[in-house]
């Protein structure tokens, strides 16, 4: 199966049928497409299922809202709907413009937006920012992802710069890429796929080198045959942070096994072969009188003792010299002396 690029090819059609013709040719090798402002605006919700077809492409919603928390919150609320796989937000709106976009659309990747790729240093001084793009990118950075955001667009000029700053979780989107001798355009801070790849960037942006060329789809073809190259094995394009890994299992420590001694064997003797002696008649005669004899056992608990007395023989066989005549209980010894 091949593999599918980290692209996302913004479709600036004219209209709903090119948009979806273009989306039906560079998906089998990238992984995204974009829509962008003008295509959302002349064609409204529909144009997501459109452009999503049946292939099941990653939709890239790029509206860039920018307004305050409130009204941002409720559009995203309603965007949300449609399902995109990121959505934009200006990160110049604030910490609470992004968190309220954030805390709306809780299925989908927000991606901050921090300056432009087609601004320069001096676009920035001209508005009044003393700083260079470099040191705006990263105060915007680090504020959207500190406001909730997963996901940054900037140039693949501060990508390394950006992704030292946020560390591995955030997407890092980056427009602007240029094939090799492809036409710069209106955009300023540019780069070839393969530089933004090794620069640490997630997903590309490219549009019109892809979707102006006479095949579309063997432009998107080559592009991701480029990237092939510079990143080894699968590369499906990011749009969400992969949630962390479980730690390790914390091995059980069970108590060693008690080794089991081996019983030794009963000693025997000399006594054990002999043959069983059979048992005298005088013992037998003995032992069946004293088991079938008219004395009786009783327990007594008189004074806490617990225990077997003889009880007193009846009268008819009392023999001569008997003691406890009132019928009291007598001791063992007592009652040997009688009975021999």
């Amino acid at each position: 199966m091949r593999r599918q690029a980290p692209v996302a090819v913004a479709l600036d059609a004219p209209d709903l049928d090119t948009a979806a013709r273009w989306a039906a040719l560079v998906t089998p090798h990238v992984s995204t497409v974009k829509i962008g402002l003008e295509l959302y605006l002349r064609y409204g919700p529909d144009v997501v299922a459109s452009v999503r077809g049946a292939s099941g492409v990653e939709v890239f919603l790029d509206l860039k809202l920018y307004d305050i928390p409130a009204t941002v919150a409720g559009a995203c609320r309603v965007v949300s709907r449609l399902r995109p796989e990121i959505l934009t937000v200006h990160a110049s709106g604030g910490p609470d413009m992004v968190r309220a976009a954030v805390e709306s659309a809780p299925g989908c990747n927000v991606a901050a937006v921090t300056v432009l790729t087609s601004l320069g240093d001096g676009d920035m001084s001209a508005m009044g920012v003393s700083c260079p793009v470099s040191d705006v990118v990263l105060r915007l950075s680090a504020m959207a992802v500190a406001a909730g955001a997963r996901g940054l667009v900037c140039s693949a000029h501060e990508v390394a710069a950006v992704r030292a700053e946020v560390g591995p979780d955030v997407t890092l989107i980056t427009p602007g890429v240029r094939p090799a001798g492809a036409e710069q355009h209106d955009q300023a801070r540019v780069a070839t796929p393969e530089e933004a790849i090794r620069a640490g960037a997630d997903l590309l942006v490219i549009g019109r080198p892809i979707t102006r060329s006479p095949d579309p789809g063997a432009a998107a073809a080559a592009v991701a045959a480029s990237l092939r190259r510079v990143v080894p094995g699968p590369v499906a394009g990011l749009t969400t942070p992969a949630p962390p890994a479980a730690p390790p299992a914390t091995p059980v420590r069970r108590p060693p096994a008690t080794p089991v001694r081996p019983r030794r064997p009963a000693r025997r003797t000399a006594r054990d072969a002999l043959p069983a002696a059979p048992m005298p008649p005088g013992v037998i005669f003995i032992a069946i009188f004293r088991t079938f004899h008219p004395a009786r056992w009783s327990r007594s608990v008189r004074g806490g003792h617990q225990g077997l007395k003889w009880r007193a023989l009846p009268t008819a066989h009392r023999p001569v010299g008997w003691r406890g005549a009132s019928g009291g209980p007598i001791g063992p010894k007592a009652f040997r002396a009688c009975t021999e």
